[in-house]
């Protein structure tokens, strides 16, 4: 059976726990393992290694998460590093890779920090007699955020997130850029996938 992806940006990336679960289902008797390498208060390196069943090491991977990095690494950054961490050992060992070794959730890590690079946080103190009004995010961040939720923290997409995701989605479509087309039909991909897993979304 095929491994599911997301398609992000025109191109199919494998989720990590498609990955591990075509692992499990084939080399019943191999060992996926992980270790952090290195923990501060807002940072952590995890390394994950395959061992066969006679003890031979046959891949590893090794990831580095900081808080700042994502939105979700606020919350979660150990765990996101080591499913970072056993995505990468599992594309080393060859377990979906037809497209690229880097998994679904790594991309949208990295979508994540170059949105934070395209829009850096301007901590200068403006004197106003009036308080500023919060600006509105654009369709990239939106976007962005609504992907990391639906792909690293699926238990939080609830009610209030699937209004979010349906409005969001017609306004990626009102665009009507190439970019927003696809990104629109991504997003609307995503989250069948993660209906078909068993959370119905009346989207």
């Amino acid at each position: 059976m095929a491994m599911k992806s997301i398609n992000i940006k025109g191109k199919d990336y494998i989720l990590v726990n498609e990955r591990l679960k075509e692992f499990r289902n084939n080399f019943k008797d191999y060992s996926l393992i992980t270790e952090i390498i290195e923990m501060g208060t807002d940072f952590c390196t995890m390394k994950a290694t395959i061992i066969d069943d006679k003890g031979v090491i046959r891949a590893t991977g090794f990831a580095r998460e900081v808080v700042a990095k994502s939105p979700i690494n606020k919350f979660a950054f150990v765990e996101n590093c080591e499913t970072s961490a056993m995505g990468r050992c599992l594309g080393n060992f060859g377990i979906g890779i037809d497209q690229a070794i880097c998994t679904a959730e790594e991309l949208l890590t990295k979508l994540s920090q170059d949105l934070e690079q395209d829009n850096p946080h301007d901590h200068k103190i403006i004197s106003s007699p009036a308080p500023t009004p919060t600006p509105q995010k654009s369709l990239k961040e939106r976007y962005t955020r609504c992907l990391d939720i639906i792909i690293n923290k699926p238990e939080w997409f609830n009610d209030e997130y699937k209004e979010r995701a349906r409005v969001l989605i017609e306004d990626l479509r009102k665009d009507g850029s190439p970019d927003t087309t696809i990104s629109a039909k991504t997003l609307e991909d995503a989250i069948i996938k993660l209906a078909t897993n068993g959370d119905e979304l009346p989207l």
